[in-house]
């Protein structure tokens, strides 16, 4: 169990391939996504991941890594403001 004042990390990286993968199964073809050229033109200047896809690794985290396996978390509360996580 983690105590009070440490930390527990977990680092990770999405290739192009699973961002393109996860906007097939949801149906978020959004191109600053997906098309580099496209993403090139917006403030981003390159692809960026969908903010879904990261939030999806807490069930990774918590289902299988931290605290161990077969935990099961209740809540997640999400805001995107005016950042991103780049590729």
């Amino acid at each position: 169990m983690i105590k009070v004042n440490e930390v527990y990390t977990h680092s990770f990286k999405f290739s192009q391939d699973e961002v393109n993968r996860f906007a097939e199964v949801t149906g978020d073809k959004n191109p600053v996504h997906t098309d580099a050229a496209y993403a090139a033109k917006t403030m981003f200047k390159r692809p960026i991941m969908h903010g879904m896809l990261s939030a999806s690794l807490f069930s990774k985290v918590f289902g299988t890594l931290f605290p161990g396996e077969g935990t099961i978390y209740l809540k997640q509360s999400l805001s995107f403001l005016n950042q991103c996580m780049l590729m």
